[in-house]
């Protein structure tokens, strides 16, 4: 199939508009299209840094914070520092 598209941008231009609107460009915000071009920016550095293997999917996620303080044992009563 072929596609026309509706919107072009590069991701050097992406950049720099983010850069204007994060530091409060009141024109920046007013671009046509602002919003594709934000979230198409972000969909291309998803796959790209997923392709490059940046992004790694973690195993068994436990619901916890880091991971590595949960197989500590909590403190006991003569450690708790309010009592």
């Amino acid at each position: 199939r072929i596609a026309d598209t509706e919107l072009e941008f590069n991701l050097g231009e992406a950049a720099h508009l983010a850069e204007l609107i994060l530091s409060g460009d009141q024109r920046a915000k007013t671009t046509p299209g602002l919003s594709r071009i934000l979230c198409a920016t972000v969909a291309v550095l998803f796959r790209v840094s997923l392709a490059a293997g940046a992004l790694q999917r973690q195993e068994d996620f436990d619901g916890g914070d880091a991971g590595h303080l949960d197989d500590q044992p909590e403190a006991g009563s003569e450690e708790d520092p309010d009592r």
